[in-house]
């Protein structure tokens, strides 16, 4: 693996890793679906003790990634492409 080199020297523009930002955005819509699912009101619909059903289950929508973060506030500001004539191409097309 010493010899294997990526084929497209594209790399990430600004800062760092986006992990961090990505573990509080998950973080974020846990607890949002959290708060979602206690508002549900959870009710037996027979007394066979058939599947529990829920009510206004139709009335709750529960949020999607997009509405608890941007992705603009991330601290990567997207890809740029590496010439060859680069000082930095060399360390960029190395795995």
């Amino acid at each position: 693996m010493s010899r294997s080199r990526k084929k497209n020297p594209v790399t990430g523009f600004g800062g760092g890793s986006e992990k961090q930002d990505k573990r509080m955005a998950n973080q974020r819509l846990r607890q949002k679906e959290k708060q979602t699912l206690k508002t549900i009101q959870f009710k037996i619909t027979d007394a066979n003790g058939n599947l529990l059903s829920l009510q206004n289950a139709d009335d709750e929508v529960f949020p999607l990634i997009d509405d608890v973060s941007n992705i603009y506030d991330f601290s990567k500001d997207g890809k740029m492409r590496v010439e060859k004539d680069s000082p930095w191409y060399q360390k960029i097309i190395r795995k």
